[in-house]
């Protein structure tokens, strides 16, 4: 089995950036495209160090807050301690929302095929 780590890294951060714009959004804050992708290369940084040394680094709880701070504070950055506590609980909050969502959508479209005496 092959594993194709581009293929990987940039779903990652497509995710990311996707999360990123929706975090905006939902603040209803003006954001520079840049920053925006910058935050999404930091974030998907973090697939890029499950395949070296660093790998207990990346999957701990701590590397991971670490990395999600890094990106939020690279995309919209620090104003106020208020301002960047709301950006990060709202970043949380919508990678819960669209996580759950990802869950729901992939249990209602998983089905079970049986075959029971020779019928499919």
């Amino acid at each position: 089995m092959s594993i194709y780590l581009d293929v990987i890294w940039f779903l990652n951060f497509s995710f990311d950036l996707l999360l990123l714009l929706l975090t905006s959004i939902l603040l209803k804050r003006k954001i520079w495209k840049l920053r925006i992708v910058i935050g999404a290369l930091i974030g998907s940084s973090i697939i890029l160090l499950m395949f070296t040394p660093f790998a207990s680094l990346a999957v701990h709880p701590f590397g991971k807050l670490l990395v999600s701070i890094m990106m939020v504070l690279s995309a919209f950055g620090f104003k106020r301690f208020k301002y960047f506590a709301q950006s990060l609980f709202t970043f949380y909050f919508v990678t819960f929302m669209v996580g759950g969502g990802m869950i729901g959508a992939h249990y209602f479209i998983q089905t079970e095929i049986g075959i029971f005496d020779g019928i499919l």
